[in-house]
């Protein structure tokens, strides 16, 4: 009987060490993926920290004031908008063109506006301005009213445009292309009044351009799948629904190019 009960108190001690030893491995790993958290979330909350007071000191970036290397017979490009303008860098319409993309990822038609009200904006030829999707997309996530935002941006638009035709030769605006269809997680915040929203301020824009004498890009018409509410699949970038791919630059520059070119007849 002794014996028994010597055998069964080894076997439990081994048995409560094995599981022990489990227990314990259980949370060294716990504790190192909440090490791992806090130093993420650290890093991330102090970037986003630098992100909010850099927007303090300077909340719009300005664009050079003048074309470096820009001789008397070339043409000035100025670009203004959100990220759709800042990846497309600079339109591929030959040579002789020198551009300055003052566009900055996440700007809404307010931070365009307050760029070409306070910046030293410089003379250029041509100036291309898309911008408005952001405003529209925020809304997604604040509580506001949806046409305050949208006569918002309407007004931050005509505003910009009538600014930026007094330091310009040539206006170009665009219509907003539409999102592309959204991943499942983000189709749980997205509201379809956002496709909804693009539609009203394009019929703005296209208004706009008729009534000044604006030239005017529809890339609604031209990026649209065939319902004309959603960004053609072939033209959505494959990291974000907003974004555009190499395929969909390609018919800006195929735009933008006729542009200048039939203004250059013209002359």
């Amino acid at each position: 009987m002794q014996e028994e009960d010597v055998v069964g108190s080894v076997l439990f001690f081994r048995t409560w060490c094995r599981e022990g030893s489990i227990m314990r491995v259980r949370m060294l790993i716990l504790l190192f993926f909440v090490v791992v958290i806090c130093l993420v979330g650290g890093r991330l909350g102090n970037s986003l920290l630098k992100r909010l007071h850099s927007l303090r000191v300077e909340p719009v970036a300005c664009p050079s004031a003048v074309f470096p290397n820009a001789s008397a017979e070339s043409v000035s490009i100025l670009m203004l908008g959100d990220s759709r303008v800042q990846l497309w860098r600079e339109p591929k319409v030959g040579a002789g063109y020198f551009v300055i993309n003052a566009a900055v990822g996440g700007y809404t038609t307010a931070q365009v506006r307050i760029q070409t009200e306070i910046c030293g904006l410089p003379a250029a030829d041509y100036a291309f301005v898309q911008v408005g999707i952001n405003d529209v997309y925020s809304s997604c996530f604040l509580d506001v009213d949806r046409d305050v935002v949208v006569a918002k941006a309407k007004h931050n638009i005509e505003e910009m445009a009538r600014k930026l035709s007094g330091v310009v030769r040539v206006l170009v605006l665009s219509t907003v292309a539409p999102p592309g269809t959204p991943d499942l997680i983000r189709r749980m915040y997205v509201d379809e009044r956002l496709w909804d929203d693009v539609a009203e301020l394009n019929r703005f824009i296209v208004n706009l351009c008729r009534r000044n004498g604006y030239r005017l890009i529809d890339l609604n018409g031209l990026l649209s799948g065939h319902d004309k509410r959603r960004l053609d699949e072939k033209f959505v970038d494959r990291d974000f629904f907003l974004h555009f791919n190499e395929k969909a630059y390609g018919v800006l520059d195929i735009e933008f190019g006729r542009i200048i070119k039939g203004e250059a007849c013209e002359r």
